[in-house]
């Protein structure tokens, strides 16, 4: 969840839910089963589904859920990925590296990535509580995005094994 939308997940893949303004970060929770009525699109490398609070309904709670193992990415896996051409479904990886806060802007810095930075998309206050620039953390969260040709954009879930709640 960020403050833009959400992650959904299927056994097809995960893909950013996104509302251009208002979305309220409290409307869905993780582990949440929805059913959602959209069209799949793509915007900086990543395919997304413009959503509006009337185009999801929530159907339940899925009380096991569980993230999925992440990929660990290196300095250089970040600078491959910059240069994707093809759009793809969001990916959920872990990174370790220094914050870099500025404002509205959470970057990470990862050694041996040559051009690419770690970016946390639209980060919501309860995650931005566990980031403090200058620190070295590690990252969890959906790689969905490229933008500016070096941010690695990233919904993050986690800080040091620390969810939003715990920063609650």
């Amino acid at each position: 969840i960020n403050s833009r939308g959400f992650i959904l997940s299927d056994a097809t893949g995960s893909i950013l839910c996104y509302q251009a303004s208002g979305f309220d970060t409290n409307a869905v929770k993780i582990g949440n089963q929805i059913t959602l009525n959209g069209t799949i699109s793509s915007y900086n490398k990543g395919f997304q589904i413009a959503i509006t609070p009337d185009s999801y309904t929530i159907e339940g709670e899925d009380t096991a859920f569980a993230y999925p193992t992440p990929k660990t990415v290196t300095g250089a896996d970040m600078d491959a990925a910059i240069k994707r051409t093809d759009d793809a479904l969001a990916e959920y990886v872990t990174f370790t590296a220094q914050a870099s806060v500025s404002g509205n802007y959470y970057n990470f810095i990862l050694d041996g990535a040559e051009s690419a930075q770690g970016s946390g998309y639209m980060v919501p206050n309860n995650i931005r509580a566990l980031i403090t620039s200058g620190e070295t953390y590690t990252i969890c969260g959906y790689f969905i995005t490229i933008s500016g040709g070096r941010y690695y954009n990233v919904v993050i879930t986690s800080v040091n094994g620390k969810t939003g709640a715990e920063a609650a």
